[in-house]
C-alpha cells in the first residue's frame, strides 16, 4: 500500500518509527542510570560473622570506613568470625580477600583488612595493593598493639573505629 506524506509533516509510519527509537534510547539511558550499581552503593566494609556489633555500630563503622576509604582510595575492611574452618587466621583472611575480590576501586585492589578469629582469640592485619606498601609490617604491628587492649576488654566497636582511623592516618 502506498502512503503519501504531506510536506513538512511526518507520515504515520515515520512518526511510529521515531517514537520507537525515542523509547528505546530513553529505556537504555534509564537502565544504565538506575540499574547499573554505582561503586559507592556496592561497597561493604564490615563483615561481622561473629556478631560482635549491633546493627547501629555496623552502620556507623560502614559510614566511617566509606568516608575514610574514599580519601585514601583504600578499602578499610573488618572481618570477624567464630570459625576459620581449621585455617590460620592469615590464610582465612587471604582466602576471603581473594574470594570476595575486595578492593576500593577495583577487584583485588587497595585494601586493608583487620581479621578477628574469636574461637582462637587471634587478630591479624594485612594490606593489599598499595596498602601493602603504605601500611608495612611495622605500622600494622603498631596498630594491632594499640587496639589489642580494647579487643581483650570486649570493646569491639571502639577497637574497630581506632583501626580504621589509624590505618587512614598512614
Amino acid at each position: 500500500r502506498h502512503v503519501t506524506c504531506h510536506e513538512n509533516d511526518f507520515c504515520h509510519y515515520g512518526r511510529w518509527f521515531f517514537m520507537k527509537m525515542r523509547v528505546l534510547f530513553l529505556s537504555s539511558f534509564l537502565f544504565f542510570l538506575f540499574i547499573t550499581p554505582s561503586h559507592a552503593q556496592s561497597n561493604q566494609y564490615v563483615y561481622d560473622y561473629a556478631n560482635l556489633l549491633s546493627d547501629v555500630e555496623v552502620a556507623q563503622l560502614e559510614q566511617l570506613a566509606g568516608t575514610l576509604s574514599a580519601e585514601r582510595n583504600t578499602a578499610f575492611i573488618i572481618l570477624t568470625t567464630n570459625n576459620t574452618g581449621g585455617k590460620y587466621i592469615s590464610q582465612y583472611m587471604g582466602d576471603f580477600y581473594d574470594e570476595q575480590a575486595l578492593g576500593y576501586d577495583k577487584p583485588h585492589g587497595n585494601t586493608v583488612i583487620l581479621s578477628l578469629d574469636m574461637s582462637n582469640r587471634d587478630v591479624f592485619l594485612a594490606g593489599f595493593g598499595l596498602a601493602e606498601i603504605n601500611l608495612d609490617d611495622q605500622r600494622l604491628t603498631k596498630i594491632r598493639g594499640n587496639i589489642t587492649p580494647k579487643l581483650s576488654n570486649g570493646e569491639f566497636y571502639s577497637a574497630f573505629e581506632q583501626y580504621i582511623k589509624e590505618s587512614h592516618y598512614y
